[in-house]
């Protein structure tokens, strides 16, 4: 998110983490507020959970995930690790790994191995 919209991801993380630190100093209205917001997603998805009353320990939760995702500068998707270089320079990192679904026929048992990826210069 960082890399494709600066300003945007820096807007949403500033509202964020205003409204979190107003949560703990006004813990009744926070939770009151947060429930309301996400009842409204709720019902305009169709959605009747218990879960939303999760709304406001997750906000709370969320800054800190939020700070700690835009910091990392690597991801795994399929077994891969991927490293970000910048907005659309995005490589297979030398370190990658991927888990191999194995099966012993002697022992009918399934196991899984890490096969190492090496990048093709």
């Amino acid at each position: 998110m960082w890399r494709h919209d600066p300003r945007t991801t820096l807007l949403t993380t500033v509202r964020t983490f205003l409204f979190t630190l107003l949560c703990p100093l006004f813990p009744v209205l926070g939770l009151l507020v947060t429930v309301a917001i996400l009842s409204v997603v709720y019902a305009a998805f169709g959605i009747r959970r218990w879960t939303v009353l999760l709304a406001y320990p997750a906000m709370i939760v969320q800054l800190p995930l939020l700070g700690y995702a835009l910091a990392r500068r690597t991801f795994v998707r399929g077994g891969r690790r991927y490293c970000w270089h910048g907005t659309f320079d995005v490589r297979v990192d030398q370190r990658s790994y991927s888990r191999v679904l194995l099966v012993d026929p002697v022992a009918n048992r399934r196991f899984s191995v890490e096969k190492r990826y090496v990048r093709n210069r």
